[in-house]
C-alpha cells in the first residue's frame, strides 16, 4: 500500500493563491517574498521581473491581505491596457471590487480595488494624472 504525501495545511497567502489558480498552485520564486514585503507594514516595494512572471498576482494577493487587515483601497497604475480584463477577473476571484479608468493610451490605465473605489474613481477622472501627483 502506497501512501500519498502529506501536504502541510496552507497558510493565508497559499489559500489566496489557490483561490486564484486552484488547489496545489505554487508561488514562483520571489512572489511570496514580494507579497510579504508589502503586507508587513505597507511600505513601498519595488518588484522588477520579466513579463509573465506574475507581478499582478503580487498586487492582488497583497491587496486582499491588506483589505482583510482593514486597510483602505489600492491604486495600481499600469501601462498594459490589454491585460486589464484579466486584472479585473483576478481581483474578482479574490472578492475585490476593481475598476479600470483608461485616461489615454499614452498614460496607461488605473485599477482601483477596495470599498472606496467609486469615490476615488470620480476624483481621478476630473483631471489628468502626472508623476507629480504621486510623490515618493
Amino acid at each position: 500500500m502506497t501512501s500519498q504525501p502529506v501536504r502541510p495545511a496552507p497558510d493565508g497567502l497559499q489559500l489566496h493563491l489557490e483561490t486564484m489558480f486552484g488547489p496545489g498552485a505554487a508561488f514562483r520564486e520571489g512572489q511570496r517574498e514580494a507579497i510579504e514585503a508589502v503586507v508587513r507594514d505597507g511600505s513601498r516595494t519595488l518588484v522588477v521581473e520579466r513579463t509573465g512572471w506574475g507581478k499582478s498576482l503580487v498586487y492582488w494577493i497583497a491587496t486582499r491581505v491588506r483589505r482583510d487587515q482593514g486597510n483602505g483601497p489600492t491604486l495600481i497604475v499600469s501601462p498594459l491596457l490589454s491585460l486589464m480584463r484579466n486584472q479585473i477577473e483576478a481581483a474578482d476571484r479574490l472578492g475585490l471590487r476593481a475598476h479600470v479608468v483608461d485616461l489615454t493610451a499614452e498614460r496607461g490605465a488605473i485599477v482601483l480595488a477596495g470599498p472606496h473605489a467609486r469615490t476615488l474613481l470620480g476624483e481621478l477622472t476630473d483631471a489628468p494624472l502626472d508623476a507629480e501627483d504621486f510623490p515618493p
